[in-house]
């Protein structure tokens, strides 16, 4: 149990980006603190670190983040704090605190910055987080992090909620209805999206959060480091990947209507995009993509190794475009 918090954070994130967050977290820890960029946090910091001895600690840093970036920004994106920029304030701030693996959990730093911990790779190791959890490792510096590979939003009542890459790209209303554009599509505790950074023993592991109980009635957790981890990876990106092949255009007469995805073949992706959203399955992910490029599939929606346009099936040798990334995708699933 963490007996006392902090956050460091840019000032101008505090009112659009973070009421909510600053509600529950005031209401969790009766002195909770915030340091700002920019003036000095690092000093206030360690001055705060210090004034605990022996006590459970998390540090919470707020920034906007972003699938395989190697720094967080302010609310207008004209400031930015790298991946080594906060190992720097880490390091400094924690002072002699977390020295020894074994008591990694005694200093938690939890990442509020979208994405995070998303792969831009399909290797859970290339993330921003593991290469912040990494480099205060190599610097001695032993801490349990936390981060997400989605985009996050804190709501009073229900906390920290995430919201996918596919739903942020898709149109929102295709999904729940036009009223659920309003709010965005922002859901609780979706299996694999948080991921502990921590030790075993010497070593440095990645943990996916399941959100679940095991029969002991702990949190239960896949390594990234095993094979559904890996995939699970994999799946991630994935989709991102897949969405780049996804356009949303502006429909009806001159554009003026609904956003929408209007290409036949990436209205497949949608649904097979949407179906791994709903259940989390990679193998299911996997079999849902190599049914494309099978050849099996008898319209082209359904069979993607076929040229749509006559002029490219006659003169070009190589496969579509949608079909050469799936290809390459299922090629680098772990087996």
């Amino acid at each position: 149990m963490t007996d006392d918090g902090v956050l460091v954070t840019w000032r101008n994130m505090e009112l659009k980006v973070l009421p909510h967050f600053l509600y529950r977290a005031m209401t969790k820890y009766p002195a909770f603190e915030r340091y700002y960029f920019g003036e000095m946090p690092e000093e206030r910091l360690r001055a705060w670190v210090r004034g605990r001895p022996g006590r459970a600690i998390k540090i919470y840093i707020a920034g906007h983040g972003g699938t395989g970036i190697d720094h967080i920004t302010d609310d207008s994106e004209t400031s930015t704090r790298t991946v080594v920029d906060l190992i720097d304030l880490i390091e400094y701030g924690l002072g002699d605190r977390a020295t020894r693996k074994a008591d990694c959990g005694a200093c938690r730093i939890d990442m509020l910055a979208c994405l995070f911990a998303r792969t831009p790779d399909g290797r859970a190791a290339s993330s921003p987080a593991a290469r912040l959890h990494a480099g205060l490792a190599e610097r001695g510096v032993f801490v349990d992090l936390v981060a997400r590979t989605e985009s996050i939003r804190v709501t009073r009542e229900s906390g920290r909620m995430t919201n996918s890459p596919y739903m942020a790209h898709v149109p929102i209303a295709k999904h729940e209805g036009p009223e659920a554009s309003k709010r965005g599509f922002y859901l609780p505790r979706i299996p694999y999206t948080k991921v502990l950074y921590t030790f075993d023993g010497d070593s440095r592991v990645a943990r996916l959060n399941a959100y679940a109980k095991t029969p002991e009635g702990t949190d239960a957790y896949i390594e990234a480091s095993t094979l559904d981890g890996r995939r699970l990876s994999w799946a991630d990106h994935a989709v991102d990947r897949l969405l780049v092949e996804i356009h949303v255009k502006r429909t009806g007469v001159f554009g003026r209507g609904a956003k929408d995805v209007t290409d036949a073949r990436e209205r497949v992706l949608c649904g097979i995009l949407a179906a791994y959203e709903t259940e989390r399955v990679p193998t299911n992910l996997k079999r849902s993509l190599a049914a494309l490029v099978d050849g099996t599939g008898d319209r082209a929606e359904t069979n993607f190794t076929t040229h749509r346009n006559p002029l490219s099936a006659r003169v070009l040798e190589s496969p579509p475009r949608k079909a050469a990334l799936i290809r390459q995708l299922l090629a680098a699933y772990p087996q």
